[in-house]
């Protein structure tokens, strides 16, 4: 068989190849963002802890640095 009657199906075979990769590239890159901005989130839930600021057991947030300005904080 002439290798030119089979250009025509090597041609679409390869085109669908390209597109497949390039889709798989894109649907990698998506989770990858995905998965970046899950541990973020899960990063900012961990860095929250509690804060006991007075005698009563009033709870104060603490959020890194900054405390959260409540009427049991006096800041």
């Amino acid at each position: 068989m002439p290798l030119r009657l089979l250009l025509p199906f090597l041609e679409g075979a390869v085109r669908l190849l390209v597109e497949q990769v390039r889709n798989a590239a894109v649907v990698r890159s998506l989770r990858r963002s995905e998965n970046l901005q899950v541990r973020e989130d899960l990063t900012k839930s961990k860095q929250r802890y509690i804060f006991v600021c007075s005698p009563l057991m009033e709870l104060c947030c603490l959020y890194g640095l900054e405390f959260a300005k409540t009427a049991c904080c006096s800041i």
